[in-house]
């Protein structure tokens, strides 16, 4: 077959009966490897390479390649076809269930690919899977193959500090939660629809903020404070057991105990900064990466608060300060993770009521599920700020009323500066400060 991956490029291609060919989810990713750019003589990994179409690919764009898969077949009509192509790579027969990952041995990688066993038995008999996909189909499931490689690229440094992987998988596996476990930061490339209805999407992973500094230090007057006064660059981060001095919204003490989580980040410098949706994305990262954890329903009370129930769980604070020449933006979070009647009040809940966890756990997954929303790199998707806010405002919306200047409104919707949006008669009303609101259902 031929086989077209782009207006310019085109490779004939032989694919015996038991091995997948280029299908629709084989051009969706590979218009994602062609915003990567040229490869440079970088290395990529392409796992379960089926006929090669994509390792021929990486070649054509200047990648040094090496491939797997688990159907010997697979292996043979890969080696084949990319010597008819004219190009060379090294294609062994494993896979990510192997006892022996040749694979690892050419670690790490800039890129890996990967074009995750999802889709359902083909109805045609000529296409039918052989068995050994029907073994990779039947054994691993999307959760399983992913966990192994959110833990490969972790723990046996699987990926260089600066790259990336791009994984095909059905839209209803939360490939995101996976990758924030194991310290990986995720978002969404592109999506497609098979004629079938199998929505497909193809996910970046990606070390989050590799290239700014980590601090933990045991006490400290106030995280943000100290990466204020700094010129840390964006995404240094800097968390704490206890802090002395923590503030919360219009200078408030935030009270912190012992065993408890408190950090900050730097989140952009030199450009202007929407406070308001910057707390809300925070929050959005705090459910996430609690949730990695425990499935106790979390809410977000705008502007700034995650509750459990009517009880405050975590406060977050963005702050902007002007240093030098330069906009610097800050947020701040603190999680109450265990109960210290002198510290905290009968409104305050802690999260050792339903599950006891490090402050070192929430601060590895917490700074991947925030460097999901935020952080801005070469290479990885653009920050999805339109996706922020409608998340925001649905979890926001589902606290139901507010009492405005002694009137009750249904919420709106969160404005595109973080701004909360109330119906009101006379139209929609925007509101900048949540002391001025109360919520009607937290009473």
């Amino acid at each position: 077959m031929t086989w077209n991956c782009n207006e310019n490029l085109a490779f004939e291609l032989v694919i015996p009966p038991t091995v997948y060919p280029p299908r629709e989810d084989t051009d969706l990713i590979a218009q994602q490897i062609a915003t990567l750019g040229e490869g440079n003589g970088r290395n990529a990994l392409e796992i379960g390479c089926g006929s090669g179409a994509l390792s021929i690919l990486l070649c054509a764009k200047g990648w040094q390649v090496s491939a797997c898969d688990i159907n010997p077949y697979a292996v043979a009509a890969s080696r084949g076809n990319l010597a008819t192509s004219g190009f060379e790579a090294d294609i062994v027969e494993c896979g990510p269930g192997s006892r022996t990952r040749t694979w690892l041995q050419k670690k790490p990688f800039d890129l890996i690919i990967w074009n995750l066993p999802y889709l359902e038995r083909p109805a045609q008999d000529s296409e039918l899977l052989g068995p050994f996909e029907e073994s990779s189909l039947s054994d691993l499931e999307d959760e399983g193959v992913m966990e192994l490689l959110a833990r490969s690229i972790t723990c046996e440094d699987l990926l260089t500090k600066d790259g990336k992987a791009l994984i095909v998988h059905r839209t209803d596996k939360d490939v995101q939660l996976i990758c924030h476990r194991w310290g990986l930061a995720a978002r969404k490339m592109a999506t497609r629809e098979f004629a079938e209805g199998t929505d497909i999407q193809v996910t970046c992973i990606w070390h989050p903020w590799s290239n700014s500094p980590l601090d933990r230090v045991h006490s400290t007057t106030s995280t943000n404070e100290d990466l204020l006064s700094l010129y840390s660059p964006v995404g240094s981060h800097l968390t704490t057991n206890i802090q002395t001095s923590g503030r919360g919204r219009k200078g408030r003490h935030w009270r912190s105990a012992d065993g408890c989580y408190a950090g900050s980040w730097v989140i952009s410098t030199g450009d202007k900064v929407d406070a308001g949706v910057l707390q809300l994305a925070a929050g959005i990262a705090v459910i996430d990466a609690i949730q990695c954890f425990t499935e106790k329903p979390l809410q977000l009370k705008w502007p700034n608060d995650i509750l459990i129930g009517k009880r405050k769980v975590c406060g977050i604070l963005a702050e902007g300060r002007v240093k030098g020449n330069e906009m610097r933006a800050v947020i701040g979070i603190g999680i109450n993770l265990k109960h210290d009647a002198e510290v905290l009040t009968e409104n305050e809940a802690s999260l050792d009521e339903f599950v006891e966890l490090l402050p070192e756990q929430v601060d590895m997954v917490l700074h991947a599920s925030l460097a999901s929303l935020l952080e801005t790199k070469a290479a990885i998707p653009p920050v999805n700020k339109e996706g922020i806010i409608s998340r925001a405002s649905l979890r926001i919306k589902a606290l139901g009323d507010v009492f405005y200047r002694g009137n009750s409104y249904t919420v709106n919707s969160i404005a595109d500066d973080g701004k909360l949006i109330i119906n009101h008669d006379d139209g929609p009303i925007e509101i900048d400060d949540g002391e001025t609101i109360e919520w009607l259902n937290l009473r």
